[in-house]
């Protein structure tokens, strides 16, 4: 017999995804006619109980707060009174970044025009909301089959109108995708590390490569120099991993490629 969770979510025969703090299984929502949901279960680590909370707060808070086609949608969140366990009820999007990638032989371009361009919309929908996500990597990026980028994890999200910073919560930042101020790296400070990298390592050119091939470095090869953080636009460098395209080059935060 499948498993129900909170007795709506009949947990689905398929692989889940399993994160540091949390496992997103596959569901049918037996209060929406067997719908598809995305069930993201925080993992069950007495040491860590405010931690979790503060990730569980703020994913909520964050979500339900942004209605935006290229962030994945808040369906219903809560406590499964059978475990304890915080869980979060998801659109479901059935694929990640660099797996919906596989396969298609996109130039660096159309990288951008597809993933790049949606994702920054959605980031500065966050932002003008005061929400500032402080994990965008690849495995963050989800894809419907359709094409269209979602943005995921808002669980280290810094929400500026309600909720203060916490220290637990700020450590668990990804590198090299975490934001420039959080870095250990003096000098990838002053860049967008967390965009750039991840558009790094959407291209094929560099998931070819070897995964210590430092993403950071190429940022900073990408704005000229490690010694210039004052420049807004950076240069087009062909000696960085692959061509780095001029539409992003020039995009803007609002999204938008910059006019000439």
């Amino acid at each position: 017999m499948a498993r129900v969770v909170e007795g709506r979510y009949a947990v689905l025969n398929e692989p889940a995804r399993i994160g540091g703090l949390s496992e997103v299984l596959a569901c049918s929502d037996l209060e929406d006619g067997g719908a598809r949901v995305a069930l993201k279960l925080l993992k069950d680590l007495p040491d860590r109980n405010e931690t979790l909370q503060l990730l569980f707060e703020r994913e909520v808070s964050a979500l339900r707060e942004l209605k935006h086609n290229n962030i994945v949608r808040l369906r219903d969140a809560g406590i499964d009174s059978d475990t304890g366990r915080y869980f979060l009820a998801l659109e479901w999007v059935p694929n990640e970044l660099g797996s919906w990638l596989d396969g298609r032989d996109l130039p660096p371009d159309e990288v951008v025009r597809e993933v790049g361009l949606p994702v920054l919309r959605a980031l500065a929908f966050a932002h003008e909301r005061k929400i500032v996500h402080r994990d965008v990597k690849p495995s963050n990026v989800l894809v419907t089959d359709d094409g269209v980028p979602k943005l995921a994890d808002f669980g280290i999200s810094k929400i500026k109108t309600s909720l203060s910073d916490n220290s637990h919560a700020c450590e668990l930042s990804s590198y090299p995708f975490a934001p420039p101020s959080r870095s250990p790296s003096p000098a990838s400070r002053g860049m967008s590390s967390d965009l750039a990298c991840s558009y790094w390592r959407a291209c094929p050119s560099s998931r070819a490569r070897p995964t210590t091939t430092s993403p950071v470095r190429w940022g900073l090869e990408m704005r000229g120099s490690s010694s210039s953080t004052s420049s807004s636009r950076a240069p087009h460098s062909k000696s960085a991993a692959g061509a780095v395209p001029p539409s992003f080059c020039s995009v803007r935060a609002s999204g938008q490629p910059r006019r000439r």
